[in-house]
């Protein structure tokens, strides 16, 4: 009986020590295996850690084991790591890099279901960390669902420009790409500033210490925003081939892109076009490089910019808005009409290089002049009531004229004149 007390007793010790052991025992999630894993007696915490490929694993951290943040992260407490923590980037708008991918100095481990996110905040810095889902219709906040899925830039469309000074700013590289600090939804820029080849400095126009701003009157200051990474201009650049020639016979024909020249070099505040055609009032044509003009090239001289090698070679042609509104509604209010080059390609005509634009009984006519017939002409003219004749490639785009208002104004005005001359003939 003494035997089977002694026992007993011995028995309860080691249930109780045993007890102890497994109380003392942490459970972790361990990568792999889809049942909690009991960990050492020695172990008191489970990590998360990112490897080198993206890959993360969970499970119990060896004693000694070193775990350093931001890959590898540590907890403490059964089923801690679980599954349904993420491991997510976290940073706020102090932090300069928490509005690129380059979000690698901080990481956290979430709560139980909660997400990871990305949110632009009031001052337009970024914030990631862990939340809750975002709407579906807030384009400034992004929540997911696996770890570290937050890592990447956000917002997608932000502006990226390259960021960089000094002589190495010259010629850029693909690592002075970076995503503007502040997000903007309009309005931002990239800018490129110098004296010379070893003082560039590229950036973006809302910088705090930006040299340029999209309101700069500096006229060193080169800003776009057509792409990212539009400031990419070295200080002096050898431009294209184009074709030059001026004010002669030949010059007004189609040209032979074989004879295109050199441009000279320009510094970046060129624009991007580089060869020029431009139509004079006497019909004579000129051709050249961009940077060799002293005035500018738009419409309103009747010269056309392009952008690649001898890209100058078409024949000189004047264009005007050419269209009827009982065949096409949208030219009584210029909606989806095209130019069109004048059918008589005359450029030395008394009638070249001038459009028209009229209406005849509520029919509204746009076209070139030299193409119209004499009465038509004259009434373009001389009678400014019915038509109206003007200088300048596509200048045929009024639309006030030809409003209802004033489309019933012209017709009273008709029908009046038709009652007097009814009324006199009868008298």
């Amino acid at each position: 009986m003494q035997f089977n007390k002694v026992g007993i007793f011995m028995a309860a010790i080691i249930a109780i020590n045993l007890q102890g052991s497994l109380a003392n025992s942490i459970n972790c999630t361990t990568t792999g295996s889809e049942a909690l894993t009991t960990c050492a007696d020695d172990i008191t915490s489970c990590f998360i850690q990112k490897g080198q490929d993206g890959t993360v694993t969970r499970g119990c951290l060896p004693k000694d084991t070193t775990c350093t943040a931001p890959d590898c992260l540590t907890c403490e407490g059964n089923n801690c790591n679980s599954n349904v923590n993420l491991m997510c980037r976290q940073c706020n708008g102090t932090d300069t890099a928490c509005s690129t991918s380059n979000v690698t100095t901080s990481a956290v481990i979430c709560a139980a279901n909660q997400l990871c996110t990305a949110a632009v905040n009031t001052d337009e810095t970024v914030s990631r960390g862990c939340g809750e889902q975002c709407a579906a219709d807030n384009a400034t906040c992004f929540s997911c669902t696996t770890d570290n899925c937050n890592l990447a830039i956000f917002p997608t469309d932000r502006r990226q420009c390259y960021q960089c000074t000094g002589e190495a700013c010259n010629t850029v590289t693909d690592a002075m790409l970076e995503p503007c600090s502040l997000y903007k939804t309009e309005g931002q820029k990239c800018y490129t500033i110098g004296t010379n080849a070893n003082t560039m400095i590229r950036g973006c126009t809302s910088d705090a210490d930006a040299k340029c701003t999209t309101t700069t009157e500096d006229t060193s200051c080169l800003l776009c925003d057509n792409e990212n990474g539009c400031n990419n201009r070295t200080y002096e650049s050898v431009l294209n081939k184009c074709i030059k020639c001026s004010n002669d016979d030949t010059c007004l024909n189609a040209q032979n892109a074989a004879d295109a020249q050199n441009c000279a070099s320009s510094n970046y505040t060129l624009t991007a076009a580089s060869c020029y055609t431009q139509l004079f009032d006497n019909g004579t044509v000129a051709r050249g490089c961009v940077n060799e003009l002293t005035e500018t090239c738009d419409t309103e001289n009747d010269c056309k910019e392009c952008s690649t090698d001898a890209c100058n070679t078409e024949e000189g042609t004047f264009t005007c808005y050419v269209c009827r509104s009982d065949n096409d509604p949208g030219c009584r209010t210029m909606t989806n009409i095209p130019p069109s080059p004048c059918i008589n390609t005359s450029l030395t005509s008394t009638d070249s290089k001038q459009c028209l634009s009229g209406e005849w009984d509520g029919i509204v006519i746009r076209g070139c002049l030299i193409d119209a017939g004499e009465v038509m002409k004259f009434q373009c003219v001389y009678d400014d009531d019915r038509c109206i004749a003007c200088k300048g490639a596509n200048c045929n785009n009024n639309t006030e004229k030809y409003n209802s208002a004033a489309t019933l104004q012209h017709l009273g005005l008709g029908m009046l004149t038709i009652f007097f001359l009814v009324r006199n003939v009868v008298l």
